[in-house]
């Protein structure tokens, strides 16, 4: 995986250069001055970028905004920043000062979180899938994209469609309706009351699964079949 990092402290950067070559994350770049970092995000492939949110001219959320197809691990030394930088759907938040244990961590969640490498067959398959689905709601048809969904859950009668863009929507139905119309290549079912996306998984754990802030809870054997599709990387 190819990684930059933002941070307008000289030493830091030095710091995160090193623990990303004990893991063997090819680090591009270092930048000090945030909106050359930007724009080299804008102009190249990127796997994952390292920002502080505290710099001059752009902090870190400013950079998140501006910025697609890149996985962010936000650093700062304001820890009520958390909370608020899950919200940009990063896949962690480091406080400063950040040691070799902590920082694994945080690779150990981008390597989760990262997209699931798929055969030629595959991807042939996926190509004749469409990229969104139709809900009927109070009689009106909304049109749902499918890499909008984050999860799904069953609430009696009504499943309620979690999406990370627009807003959640409960709909009429049973899970059993909607795993049909939903992709297997995409989705997968953890629980008998949640269907995942799981290219919005960010930790995995003993009993749970974390997508953006919500915590799901997953069975041994689901959790078993999850792990046997993930792309891990040991």
């Amino acid at each position: 995986m190819k990684a930059i990092i933002i941070d307008d402290d000289l030493f830091f950067c030095k710091i995160l250069v090193n623990f990303c070559q004990k893991v063997n994350l090819e680090v591009l770049d270092t930048f000090q001055n945030p909106i050359d970092g930007l724009t080299f995000l804008n102009e190249n492939q990127v796997d994952v970028a390292f920002i502080d949110f505290h710099m001059p001219d752009l902090n870190g959320f400013d950079i998140l905004k501006n910025v697609s197809n890149t996985k962010f691990i936000l650093s700062t030394l304001d820890e009520t920043k958390a909370v608020e930088a899950f919200d940009y759907d990063v896949v962690d938040f480091l406080l400063k000062p950040v040691d070799f244990t902590r920082f694994l961590r945080a690779i150990q969640r981008l390597k989760k979180s990262m997209p699931v490498p798929m055969k030629s067959t595959e991807v042939e398959k996926i190509a004749d899938q469409p990229a969104y689905v139709y809900v009927n709601i109070n009689k009106r048809l909304v049109k749902i994209a499918l890499e909008d969904i984050a999860f799904v859950q069953a609430k009696g009668n009504y499943v309620l469609i979690a999406r990370q863009k627009d807003e959640d929507l409960m709909v009429h139905t049973t899970m059993k309706k909607i795993i049909e119309k939903l992709p297997a290549s995409i989705f997968h079912k953890v629980h008998r009351s949640y269907i995942v996306n799981v290219n919005k998984i960010v930790d995995i754990e003993d009993s749970s699964i974390v997508i953006g802030r919500s915590v799901i809870p997953i069975g041994k054997e689901q959790r078993n079949k999850l792990l046997d599709r993930l792309h891990l990387l040991n």
